[in-house]
């Protein structure tokens, strides 16, 4: 509960300043969110060790699991496309997918590398 608290909060502080600082018709703020909590699930899932289970619990699956949001970024591509905005829609879909993902294998390989 605390550490789903602390990253919906982060989550919720980094969307409105990226929102605020580069407006786009493109979902930014939550994309944005999501490549990086992805990154730093990469990286955490590699240093934390799978015999920590409550620092685990508190920051992947309660941090990073309030940090992003796979609602918001599911709510923003529906509003894309129901808007009649197939190709940005499509674009954002695709690109979450890949980049997020991405994330979580860079932040894991770049770990394992500096551990």
């Amino acid at each position: 509960m605390l550490g789903g608290g602390a990253g919906a909060t982060c989550r919720m502080a980094l969307g409105h300043w990226v929102s605020q600082s580069w407006p786009s018709a493109f979902p930014l703020s939550t994309i944005v969110v999501n490549i990086i909590g992805c990154f730093a699930l990469g990286i955490m899932s590699e240093l934390i060790s799978p015999h920590a289970s409550v620092v685990r619990v508190l920051l992947l699956t309660g941090f990073l699991g309030g940090f992003t949001t796979f609602s918001a970024f599911s709510f923003d591509a529906m509003l894309l496309l129901q808007q009649g905005r197939f190709l940005l829609g499509g674009a954002y879909i695709a690109s979450s997918i890949l980049l997020c993902l991405g994330g979580v294998f860079v932040g894991h390989f770049l770990a394992r590398a500096f551990v």
